[in-house]
């Protein structure tokens, strides 16, 4: 063969083995699965949904992950989550991920998460004045944001309905449990019925209280036949039963 032969001969394979290469490295590109930064927060988000799913509030949850796709090199992978700390109902959490090939770790990293907590508030429709009783036409629920707790905020209508402002609340705040308290239902100098109850004995008698009382606290109250001071709870604006 001449030395013309040989030259071209050489130079097509050259060219066929040089094409070989690509062609090899596409099949392996083919295995490779892009991890997205979308697709992660939305695991993250579901992950935290599952363990925030017995908050004490609906909650609206933001991820903020922003890093670059991951190049796993199989299609057969899983993503798993984990709190860093305490897991917050409200506030930001820290999360750590990591990506498990054949069972094992092939990558690990960290990304943040927001949880909004939607709350229900009691709020006065009008201004309500101190001493005054509070009833269903003057107060509203209404639903809030809030990334922090609200401590001591009167949050049912069950709570508050009923009881006496200790303050002056004006319209549009919310009321705190510090600014009502239950009404007395018993007045010093009220005259009431002093019950006494032990097996299947019964005893009642006249008595007159010595403190004011809301419903189910105790005060002290004089028998007026014995001239007794007896402790009585309060059962109602005309009833007190002795505590033994």
């Amino acid at each position: 063969m001449g030395f013309r032969s040989k030259f071209w001969t050489l130079f097509f394979l050259a060219i066929l083995l040089g094409n070989a290469v690509p062609i090899s490295n596409a099949n392996e590109n083919k295995n490779i699965t892009l991890l997205t930064s979308e697709e992660v927060s939305l695991r993250a988000g579901e992950f935290l949904q599952d363990q925030l799913a017995s908050a004490k509030y609906p909650v609206e949850i933001e991820i903020n992950f922003k890093d670059k796709a991951m190049e796993i090199p199989t299609e057969d992978f899983s993503v798993g989550f984990q709190v860093m700390g305490k897991l917050k109902e409200m506030g930001r959490n820290q999360l750590v991920g990591t990506v498990l090939v054949n069972g094992e770790r092939f990558k690990k990293f960290r990304l943040s998460a927001k949880t909004t907590a939607i709350v229900n508030v009691i709020r006065a429709k009008r201004p309500i004045k101190r001493g005054e009783i509070i009833s269903e036409d003057v107060v509203a629920v209404e639903q809030i944001k809030t990334v922090r707790p609200l401590r001591n905020i009167v949050n049912r209508l069950e709570d508050i309905l009923g009881t006496e402002a200790t303050r002056n609340l004006p319209t549009g705040r919310n009321i705190s449990f510090n600014s009502i308290k239950i009404p007395p239902l018993i007045d010093r100098g009220d005259r009431l019925l002093i019950v006494a109850q032990k097996g299947g004995m019964k005893i009642t008698t006249p008595g007159m209280a010595q403190k004011k009382g809301s419903k189910d606290s105790v005060i002290p109250v004089i028998n007026l036949q014995s001239k007794k001071v007896v402790y009585a709870r309060v059962v109602d604006k005309n009833t007190v039963e002795v505590v033994f």
